[in-house]
């Protein structure tokens, strides 16, 4: 069970890179509307910093853009907790020289994680320095942002 503000959603992108930009989008919707005990932060920096963001809450959800070869717009779940990141998802294309795959690698051996960490990544192609997002990824992006919601919407009632 976690307790208030202990609940963290981190919406990682560049927001001048095409499809790179949903994380931050998600971010940007939830801010909206979950309840005020969870946090919401748009991250745009090294990787690393993560760790310092997270050092103060229970469970993390963090959303991304990855790159694995797989169908535009397919939405990925990882309990990165239970069992390493495939690390070929994150670093086609990232410009950090810390990834989350390496970030949460160095957290756990630092004691640094949070009780639960979750990883939504959705499957992009463009990262081209410009503002469009494609269609397939946007459509995507929705769907996470439903699924946050619904998981963020039960964890706060078990902790009211």
């Amino acid at each position: 069970m976690f307790t208030q503000k202990s609940i963290l959603v981190v919406g990682v992108g560049n927001p001048y890179r095409c499809d790179d930009r949903i994380g931050l989008m998600i971010a940007e919707q939830l801010r909206k509307i979950l309840p005020k005990q969870v946090e919401v932060i748009s991250h745009n920096s090294e990787g690393v910093s993560l760790i310092d963001l997270w050092k103060n809450f229970d469970c993390v959800y963090l959303v991304d853009a990855v790159s694995s070869g797989g169908a535009l717009g397919k939405v990925y779940r990882f309990d990165a907790i239970a069992k390493p990141l495939p690390e070929n998802f994150f670093k086609n294309y990232s410009t950090h020289s810390f990834d989350i795959p390496a970030t949460i690698a160095l957290a756990k051996n630092l004691n640094s994680l949070p009780q639960k960490l979750i990883i939504y990544g959705v499957e992009s192609k463009d990262f081209r320095m410009d503002s469009q997002i494609s269609d397939e990824v946007s459509k995507a992006g929705l769907k996470v942002f439903r699924y946050i919601k619904k998981e963020i919407e039960k964890a706060v009632k078990q902790i009211e």
